[in-house]
């Protein structure tokens, strides 16, 4: 399972990530002091997955402004990073192919990181996941 703390020690190391309270917001970072704050109130699988998303942006090389092309762009990338495909229709074959809370917890992610994952599929991951969940109607993977 891939962890962002690990991969920010590992190929982040210069940026600084702490833990405060941030009134709501999920996240913020500055990418010229190299800071990355995440909102302490969250669940540690929001965390993660906020986490995840600050890499994306840096990993995507976004650092001037954020629009709305970019913050999808982080959504999807973070949701790819931390939800593998297999796993992934492991949990769907449980909660017979919906998003759900404990589904997502099953993933390590939030609910709203599911659901990225599974707008975003590439048509090879879609096929797969609606051969793996055959026993179900494709509606909830298509």
């Amino acid at each position: 399972m891939y962890s962002p703390w690990d991969d920010a020690g590992e190929r982040h190391r210069d940026w600084i990530i702490e833990r405060v309270p941030l009134r709501g917001l999920h996240e913020v970072m500055c990418v010229k002091s190299k800071i990355i704050l995440l909102e302490r109130d969250r669940t540690k699988w929001e965390r993660r997955c906020d986490l995840a998303h600050a890499i994306a942006h840096i990993d995507l090389g976004h650092t001037s402004s954020l629009d709305r092309k970019t913050e999808r762009a982080a959504v999807r990338y973070a949701a790819k990073m931390l939800i593998d495909l297999e796993p992934l229709g492991d949990v769907l074959a449980v909660t017979g192919g919906r998003v759900t809370y404990d589904g997502a917890h099953l993933l390590g992610v939030d609910v709203e990181t599911m659901t990225a994952r599974l707008q975003h599929l590439h048509p090879g991951e879609r096929g797969y996941l609606v051969r793996r969940l055959s026993h179900l109607t494709e509606e909830h993977v298509a």
